[in-house]
């Protein structure tokens, strides 16, 4: 079970977020769960405006800014602008585990690496030549970085991704198909995350760039010369052709397709299965196949 010290949620919350609490439960420990399953004793938080407080009965609970809360609940109501992002600081405070720096024996390191001495590596790894991995970044086990790839302060890869791969590109000889070969590199920036079986393949001759706060699901497959600006997140099983640029805080939903060489705007929404095949503009939520702007 999951449990935090109510003496110390409540000074995490006035020392580190000035949130003061009113209503304090007279109890030691919260164990934190589902809204559904609250009860006296549980830690809990909605998204909702709108509660039905006869079935509310958590210790602390955490509601939006205009929730309407009863005078005689029993509950101590924290309310907020963003519940969710409260709790999910509270969550980051009391429950991520700090990583244990250095790099496991199982995992192989390539020549002329700058491996900073606080990143973690797990079991399996293989890192190529040339390789910098900056400070404060953890890499989970089975993980491939090729050489001369550049992972910046505070990135998380998870198991099984591979960074740098030869990209896929041919050229018509005489019928047959020859490879071109892929001599440029991958940058992650700051931040960045990584997910599980997710391949980047590197710049034919310069760099897929993936920049600050990027977030990448699972199982997704980002191809060469791709450029990925700031704090934009790919969901899972998105498939990003070659040479696109993808503007910052833009959202690719679970199962896109981008066609290649096409750029995609800032603060774009490209939805669940869409299949882009033509650039978007700024601010504009695009879906179907092929992909449109949605209609107000």
């Amino acid at each position: 079970m999951n449990k935090i010290n109510v003496k110390k949620l409540v000074e995490f919350l006035e020392s580190n977020l000035s949130v003061k609490l009113r209503n304090i439960p007279e109890i030691n420990e919260l164990e934190v769960t589902e809204l559904a399953q609250n009860r006296n004793d549980t830690f809990n938080w909605s998204k909702s405006e709108e509660l039905n407080w006869s079935e509310i009965e958590s210790a602390i609970i955490i509601v939006p800014k205009n929730c309407r809360v009863p005078q005689k609940v029993k509950s101590c109501v924290v309310k907020v602008g963003k519940p969710r992002l409260l709790f999910t600081k509270i969550l980051r405070h009391f429950f991520v585990e700090e990583k244990i720096s250095g790099v496991m024996g199982s995992s192989v390191i390539g020549e002329n690496c700058k491996i900073d001495p606080s990143v973690s590596i797990g079991h399996n790894c293989v890192i190529g030549n040339n390789v910098t991995i900056s400070s404060g970044t953890v890499i989970e086990h089975n993980v491939v970085i090729h050489d001369n790839c550049i992972i910046n302060k505070n990135c998380f890869l998870k198991s099984g991704c591979i960074i740098g791969g030869t990209g896929f590109g041919f050229e018509k000889n005489n019928g047959n198909n020859i490879p071109i070969p892929h001599i440029g590199y991958v940058c992650l920036g700051n931040d960045v995350q990584i997910g599980s079986y997710t391949c980047i393949d590197r710049g034919t001759l310069g760099t897929t760039e993936i920049s600050d706060g990027v977030k990448i699901d699972d199982h997704s497959f980002l191809a060469h010369n791709v450029k990925i600006n700031s704090n934009c997140i790919i969901c899972s099983h998105v498939v990003i052709c070659g040479s696109v640029v993808i503007g910052k805080d833009s959202w690719i939903s679970p199962g896109s397709l981008i066609r290649n060489g096409i750029h995609i705007g800032s603060n774009v929404i490209v939805g669940l299965g869409a299949t882009v095949v033509s650039s978007v503009i700024d601010n504009l939520t695009v879906v179907g196949n092929p992909a449109k702007p949605l209609k107000s």
